[in-house]
């Protein structure tokens, strides 16, 4: 038996503007996904209920939502078969946003965790799957800030772990393998921090068999821990590009590289596929591409401040400066020549005091 692990799905901006294009753009990670017994991902994307924004999330905060046919198509074809909704853009279009997602989501026969009526307990969700019984349990960070709406019917899975153990513990016997979805991290960071490894080896400890991590929109590292597989985060597998001021944009451009960790059951081995997000959303895998593994460079950054001072010069500055430059629809030329864009040297420091 094979599972797959996908980082997150956001199908937005030209996915749904241009959804003619979607099988196009999704072709080759469907031929690899449709070869595997369960694929799991985080879906980014609520159903856009028009008039229904969150007003928290209208006045300060990015707003995500796909169309419903959009959404079922493409979960559909990529044979997505369990996602996370844990995540801090679930409520983006209040209760109606949710409950259409949910709607969808059950139609296509397709599980998911990650939230709950109010006043109800956190039940793990249960996949058969050839004989196997796959536990998920899916939790959101709540740094990742998510505008939870204070009179929702709905309650968000938080992280805390206190909660989330006796969840583990609570759900175990129940399951033969219990995977524990986190969105969590920082933006745009390469490396995990200490607190998140610590709270990773506790929720192995209680009874996890697998971390799998999203929400900083980029590729961190992987740990084997008590033979075990962490992922402290997959990635981007899509983020539409959309028209701002009539403009094409894309999110930066380290967010185009995503891995798909394949895990075998029989030999408890994990195989690694990345993929790599063209411009338009064209998904393409990745087959001379080897990922780096930031792991043992992690642990320095986070053991000694001098390392961690460097890379965080590195993703604050440099980073930013190469996908100022080059990153998608970027023109070198223009973008210098262009007196409007030196405000952006503001964000050096908003990125410096993120990465701390």
């Amino acid at each position: 038996m094979k599972i797959s692990f996908i980082g997150d799905l956001a199908l937005n901006g030209l996915i749904v503007e241009k959804k003619e294009l979607n099988h196009s753009r999704f072709k080759e990670v469907s031929k690899l996904l449709k070869t595997m017994d369960l694929n799991i991902s985080n879906l980014e994307t609520p159903i856009i209920v028009h008039g229904n924004i969150n007003p928290t999330k209208k006045l300060n905060g990015v707003i995500l939502g796909t169309e419903k046919n959009i959404l079922m198509d493409i979960l559909k074809y990529i044979n997505i078969n369990c996602v996370s909704i844990a995540n801090n853009h679930i409520f983006d279009y209040s209760d109606n946003g949710i409950e259409e997602t949910l709607q969808c989501l059950n139609s296509l026969k397709i599980k998911w965790n990650g939230i709950r009526e109010k006043g109800t307990k956190n039940i793990c969700t249960i996949v058969k799957k050839n004989n196997l019984r796959i536990g998920f349990l899916a939790y959101v960070d709540l740094s990742t800030n998510p505008k939870i709406l204070s009179d929702s019917k709905y309650e968000l899975n938080v992280l805390n772990v206190k909660n989330v153990i006796q969840d583990i513990r609570e759900s175990r016997h129940d399951c033969d393998l219990l995977i524990v979805s986190l969105h969590w991290g920082k933006d745009y960071s390469n490396y995990f921090t200490k607190e998140q490894r610590k709270i990773a080896h506790r929720l192995i400890n209680a009874g996890a068999d697998l971390i799998m991590g999203h929400h900083p929109h980029v590729v961190q590292a992987y740990e084997n821990y008590r033979g075990k597989r962490i992922f402290y985060s997959l990635g981007n597998l899509c983020h539409g590009d959309y028209y701002k001021e009539d403009k094409i944009k894309a999110l930066r451009i380290k967010t185009k590289i995503s891995i798909i960790a394949l895990l075998n059951i029989e030999s408890n081995k994990v195989d690694f596929i990345v993929t790599k997000e063209k411009k338009g959303n064209f998904i393409k895998v990745q087959p001379n591409i080897v990922w780096k593994n930031y792991y043992r460079l992690t642990l320095l950054k986070n053991q000694y401040k001098f390392i961690h001072c460097l890379l965080v010069i590195k993703e604050s500055i440099f980073d930013r400066f190469y996908d100022f430059l080059f990153g998608y629809y970027r023109k070198p030329i223009t973008e210098i020549m262009n007196i409007k864009n030196l405000k952006k040297i503001k964000y050096i420091n908003e990125d410096i005091n993120s990465l701390k």
